[in-house]
C-alpha cells in the first residue's frame, strides 16, 4: 500500500472547496496530484467521491487512481472565542465529519441544528461572526481563521478514526514519487457497468481476481430504471497483468480507473 510522504518540502498544496474540485483541478490539470476521502472507518463510504469516480475516464473526467493513504482523523468542537457549550445553537460540519461524531452531539448539543457545509475547513470559515455556531473540524483551523478556539477536543465517536484517501493523477503516465512504504501486493479499481443480460457476480467470477471491496452507485447515464455501475477493488499478491484481466470480459463496459 502506497503511503506518499505528504510532508516533502519540494511539493506545493492547493485547497480547494470540496472533493470533486480536487478530480476537476487534475483533469484540468491545475494540480499535478490530488488526494479525495474514499472511506472512514466510522462513517462508510464517502458517497460524493464514488459519485465521481463513476465517470472517472470519460471525455470531461481525466483521472486515474496510482495510490492509497489511510490517515488517522481526530476532530475537534470550534467556536468562535468565549462561545460557551451551553449557547451552541447550530453546528456545521461536512457530511462525513458530523457522522463521525453522533454520539458526542447527541449526548452534548441533542436540541443543536445540524448544518452540512462543503469541508470541515469551510465550516470553520464559516463561524466568523456567529454567536450561536459550532464547527466540528480539525484543530489546525484555529490557526487558519481569526478568533476560534477549542472548545471540546476528541469529539469523534471512536479514538481509531481513521480515512482512507485514494491518490489521484491526471493519467496513468504521471509519475508519483516512491511510497516510502512499498507493499508486496498490487491494488486496482474497476468500473463495471453490466448490460441487462449480465450479472455482476458472473462479471468478477470471469475477472478471476480477489475483491477486496465492491461498491454499487446508480448508473450517470442510466438508460434503464435501476441501472448499476459498480466499483470493484481489487487486491492481489505481486504484479499483476491488469490489461490482459481486462481482455478476460471483452465487451463489457469495464474500464480500469486505477492501479497501485
Amino acid at each position: 500500500m502506497p503511503h506518499h510522504n505528504r510532508k516533502d518540502p519540494s511539493t506545493g498544496f492547493a485547497p480547494v472547496s470540496c472533493s470533486l474540485d480536487v478530480f476537476d483541478a487534475v483533469a484540468s490539470k491545475s494540480a499535478h496530484s490530488g488526494v479525495v476521502p474514499q472511506e472512514n472507518s466510522i462513517f462508510g463510504t464517502v458517497v460524493e467521491t464514488y459519485d465521481a469516480l463513476r465517470q472517472l475516464g470519460d471525455d470531461c473526467h481525466a483521472g486515474f487512481i496510482r495510490g492509497e493513504i489511510i490517515l488517522e482523523v481526530n476532530h475537534c468542537l470550534l467556536v468562535p472565542r468565549g462561545l460557551k457549550l451551553s449557547d451552541i445553537r447550530r453546528v456545521k460540519s461536512h457530511e462525513q465529519a458530523l457522522g463521525q461524531c453522533r454520539a458526542f452531539l447527541a449526548r452534548n448539543l441533542p436540541d443543536a441544528a445540524l448544518e452540512k457545509v462543503a469541508s470541515t475547513a469551510a465550516a470553520a470559515e464559516a463561524l466568523t461572526g456567529t454567536t450561536d455556531c459550532a464547527a466540528i473540524c480539525s484543530s489546525i483551523c484555529v490557526h487558519m481563521f481569526a478568533d476560534l478556539e477549542v472548545l471540546v477536543e476528541g469529539v469523534q465517536d471512536r479514538n481509531d478514526n481513521h480515512t482512507r484517501f485514494y491518490v489521484l493523477t491526471a493519467s496513468r503516465e504521471d509519475g508519483l514519487p516512491p511510497s516510502p512504504h512499498p507493499s508486496p501486493s498490487s491494488k486496482a479499481l474497476f468500473r463495471i457497468a453490466p448490460s441487462s443480460s449480465e450479472r455482476i457476480t458472473s462479471l468478477i467470477a470471469t475477472l478471476g481476481l480477489p475483491v477486496s471491496r465492491l461498491d454499487r452507485r446508480p448508473h450517470p447515464h442510466a438508460s434503464r430504471v435501476f441501472q448499476s455501475v459498480y466499483l470493484v477493488e481489487i487486491e492481489a499478491e505481486g504484479l499483476v497483468d491488469w490489461e490482459h484481466a481486462l481482455g478476460r470480459l471483452a465487451g463489457t463496459d469495464i474500464r480500469l480507473l486505477g492501479c497501485w
